[in-house]
Formats: structure tokens, C-alpha cells, sequence
């Protein structure tokens, strides 16, 4: 039962590692414990500092410090292994003493007769008066270095001349007039400076533990300084992105306005001449109808109002109300025309009469002044008359028939669509060109807005590349700082052991 328990806790206290009793047990953050040595190396071959067996990644690298407790544990294990293994029953092993009496374990070994016993052959030096006297130590491989090589006699005497052991005989011829003592003596000389010694190694051993403490406090700086510089490296190049994507939005921003202020303006450009093309239109037709009427009156009339191109836009047209209220009106003058029409083309003084199209606008050609049709155009006053007119005042003005200057305002009228139609043909022109530059006021915004885009994500791309080696140029040095404090507390460590 006792043999069980004690397996069990030596399975409890073995590295998971090396599968062996914990050697300089160091216990990490998460509480599980490991030899120093087994996880220093799986660290050292592994980018992340995790936990072999839960796999908490700890950064930065933990400082490593030996777990006293459980290394006072091991050594209580090994020696409760010790003492249930019998001592007569044990075999000896590497390094170990045979006893003189059999192949078993020699636990002590005896000066004077220069012999290594277990316990069982020990016992006749602890109850034979004889060799009651015998100095027993314990075993050790070492003891035929207590006899003289030369005369193969015990050395008793240490030459101090020489500074070595030697044998009675030895002082009868090399040694003779040395200045020679017992081991005893010069042991207890030697002790004391042995003191004086291990006072100083205890000092310096202070001194490295010191060192070793500082060289800790120095490792925990440079991996607290590697990672505020991490940290410090990281937020500026974030923050450097984040401007660099705040200035790439507002010259997106910028370059869209841009677009829709120039778009806007074309548009209203655009607008505005259509309007125009639209006004043209209605003014050709105006000119058209107007060059197709019958009525000399009429036309002249209507002709100033018309000709000139930089009029108005707002050109008069007829009024739909007006059309509708004719289109009634228009079959009662279709039925009734051949009854009341008849007259003008049979009886002969009437056939001469001019005859037009009905039109609603006939008393325009009756003179306000003299109730008489006015067939003549006053050139000088630039207006029909009657002949009366003539008598008062437009006398000695330029006249001509109204149907001669109709002549001439039809001329000077078909004159005047040609440059409306021109001038038509141009807006349409100059609206095609205005399309094309909507259109490559649009291509030139999503170039520049590609480009533009193109060029803050190269500049992102340059920037993470940065970042990232800025981050292994810390990593490097960090780790070449942790390899060297490392390699100074490796000596530091094998100074003291």
C-alpha cells in the first residue's frame, strides 16, 4: 500500500515533458509545473509562449523561478525511495561500492583495514574490541588513494614542504628534514581556510543571486519595454491608416462634389438651350405658318413681331382654347360656303375679289380710322393703311401694296428660318457636346476616384508592410536582449552549482 502511494506521488510530481521526477521544478502562470530546463527549451522552439498541456499563451514570455516547495517535495520522495529500498538487498550500481564480504551495496568503508562493508559485515567493528578502535567512513571508491603508491603503506603523515600525504617510510629518504604533521593538524589548518573560503563563496554566491535577481528584473523590463513599444507601434500605424482613410473619404467626397457641382452646371447649361432648341422650334413653326398664310394684312403685321432672332423665347403661339373654340365653327362656315360663296365665283365684278382661308383675325384688315380694307403698307410708319390714310397722316410717306412687300418680307422671312434652322442645328450640336462632357466629366471623376483609391491602398499596403517589419525589428531585439540575459544567467547559474 505504502508502495503505491509513493508511485502515485511521483507520478503527480513528473514533468509532462521529460516524463521524469520535476528537476528545478518552475511552476508558470496557469499552475501547471515543469523542469526549468525541459520548458525553457520547448519554449525556445516555439514562436508563442503556451502551456503544453492547456495551451494558455502567455505574452509576454513569464520570468521562470524555481518553486521551492515542490523541489523540497522531490527531494523528500526520493529519499522516502531511499529508505524503503534494504539496504542487504541492494545491488550496487554506477558508481557505487561493493561490499568486501559480497556483491552487495558497501555503505561505510573502514581506514585501517582498507575494506568497504554493508551493514551486515559492519557489524564485527562495532562489537570486536580489537578493531572497536578501526576510523569508519562512509564508502567511498576513493579509498586506495589513502595508500602510498611506493611502498604501499598507509599515509599518516602530510609533508607540508611538499604539500602532499606520505607514509612513514617516505620520510626516511625523499622527505627527510621536511617539515612534516599529522592529517589531523594540517586538516584543522586547512579547515580553517576552508571557512575563510566558503565565507567568500557564500558572498559571491549572494553577490550572483543578486545578479541573477537583477538580470530577472532586467528580462522582465525588455519584454514590459518590447511590448509598449509593440504597443506604441501598433496605435500609430493604426492611427497613421485611419487619417490616411479619413483623407481618402473626403477627397472621395471632395471629387464627387466636384462632379455633381460641374454636372449640375452642364445640366442647367443643357436645360437652358434646350429651352432654347424648344423656343426655335416653336418660332420656325410661327415663321412657317405665318409664310403660308393668304393674308397680305396678316402677315405684315405679324411679320416684326417674328423676324428678329434675339427676341424673346416666349414666342405667341395660338392659344388651344382658341383652336377648340374654331374647330365648332369650322363645319357651320364648310356648310354654308357654297351656299353665300356662289356670288364670287359667277358674278364678275366679284370674281376679282381676293379670297383667303376663313380666319377669325378678318377685321384686323378693316382700318380703324375709316372703316376701309387696308390694302396698302406704309413703308416710312411701317404699317398697313387705306387709301384714305394716304389723305391725311401718311401723306408724302413711301408706300407699296401690300401684296409687294409681302414679296419682299417673304424673302427676308424664308431668310430668317434658315438662321433659326442653323441656329436649331447648332444648339443640338452644342447639347451633344455638352452630353459628352456630362459624360466625360463622369469617366474623369471614376479615374481619379480609382487612381486615387489605388494610391491609398498602395500607401496602406507600404505602411502594414512597415508595421510589420518595425514589429520584427522588436522581436528581434527582443529576443537577442532575452537570448543574452539568458546566456548571462546560464553562467551565473553554473557559477553557483
Amino acid at each position: 500500500m505504502a508502495q503505491r502511494t509513493i508511485q502515485l506521488d511521483q507520478e503527480k510530481l513528473s514533468c509532462s515533458i521529460c516524463l521524469q521526477l520535476l528537476k528545478h521544478p518552475v511552476t508558470i502562470p496557469c499552475g501547471h509545473s515543469y523542469c526549468m530546463d525541459c520548458i525553457k527549451n520547448y519554449w525556445d522552439e516555439k514562436e508563442t509562449h503556451s502551456c503544453p498541456q492547456c495551451r494558455e499563451i502567455f505574452t509576454p514570455r513569464p520570468v521562470l523561478v524555481k518553486n521551492t516547495m515542490l523541489a523540497e517535495l522531490v527531494e523528500d520522495l526520493k529519499k522516502v525511495e531511499h529508505l524503503t529500498a534494504s539496504p542487504d538487498h541492494a545491488y550496487p550500481g554506477p558508481g557505487d561500492v561493493a561490499c568486501s564480504g559480497r556483491k552487495r551495496k558497501a555503505s561505510k568503508s573502514c581506514l585501517m583495514c582498507m575494506a568497504f562493508y554493508c551493514e551486515h559485515h559492519l557489524q564485527p567493528h562495532y562489537n570486536v574490541a580489537p578493531i572497536k578502535r578501526h576510523k569508519i567512513i562512509k564508502a567511498t571508491s576513493k579509498l586506495r588513494e589513502n595508500i602510498c603508491p611506493r611502498h604501499d603503506e598507509e599515509m599518516k603523515i602530510f609533508c607540508c614542504t611538499d604539500q602532499q600525504c606520505v607514509c612513514c617510510l617516505c620520510l626516511m629518504d625523499e622527505h627527510k628534514d621536511h617539515v612534516t604533521v599529522s592529517p589531523a593538524v594540517e586538516r584543522a589548518e586547512k579547515q580553517k581556510r576552508l571557512g575563510r573560503n566558503r565565507q567568500k563563496f557564500l558572498q559571491r554566491i549572494q553577490e550572483r543571486e543578486k545578479d541573477v535577481k537583477m538580470l530577472r528584473r532586467r528580462g522582465e523590463a525588455i519584454n514590459l519595454s518590447a511590448d509598449k513599444a509593440f504597443r506604441e507601434c501598433d496605435k500609430a500605424f493604426k492611427d497613421l491608416i485611419s487619417l490616411i482613410e479619413k483623407k481618402n473619404s473626403e477627397g472621395k467626397q471632395k471629387i464627387r462634389s466636384k462632379q455633381k457641382a460641374e454636372q449640375d452646371r452642364v445640366k442647367e447649361l443643357q436645360d437652358k438651350i434646350e429651352q432654347e432648341i424648344r423656343d426655335l422650334r416653336r418660332r420656325d413653326t410661327a415663321l412657317q405658318q405665318l409664310s403660308l398664310t393668304e393674308d397680305h394684312l396678316h402677315f405684315l403685321k405679324n411679320y416684326s413681331s417674328l423676324s428678329h432672332l434675339s427676341a424673346s423665347t416666349n414666342v405667341p403661339t395660338y392659344n388651344n382654347l382658341t383652336l377648340q373654340y374654331f374647330e365648332d365653327v369650322t363645319p357651320s362656315v364648310s356648310r354654308t360656303r357654297d351656299k353665300h360663296l356662289q356670288p364670287h365665283y359667277n358674278v364678275v365684278p366679284l370674281k376679282k375679289h381676293k379670297l383667303i382661308d376663313a380666319t377669325s383675325k378678318l377685321q384686323e384688315n378693316i382700318c380703324p380710322h375709316h372703316d376701309e380694307v387696308m390694302k396698302i403698307f406704309c413703308r416710312t410708319d411701317q404699317q398697313c393703311i387705306c387709301y384714305l390714310c394716304l389723305i391725311d397722316e401718311h401723306k408724302d410717306h413711301v408706300t407699296v401694296s401690300a401684296a409687294a412687300e409681302r414679296v419682299e418680307k417673304q424673302k427676308e422671312l424664308e431668310t430668317n428660318r434658315q438662321n433659326v434652322q442653323q441656329r436649331i442645328q447648332n444648339r443640338r450640336k452644342d447639347v451633344k457636346v455638352l452630353q459628352e462632357q456630362v459624360e466625360a466629366i463622369s469617366l474623369s471623376s471614376d479615374n481619379v476616384l480609382r487612381q486615387s483609391a489605388k494610391m491609398f491602398q498602395d500607401l496602406i499596403s507600404l505602411i502594414e508592410k512597415k508595421s510589420s517589419e518595425v514589429k520584427q525589428k522588436i522581436k528581434s531585439k527582443q529576443k537577442f536582449e532575452q537570448n543574452r540575459v539568458k546566456e548571462l544567467q546560464e553562467k551565473i547559474e553554473q557559477e553557483r552549482h
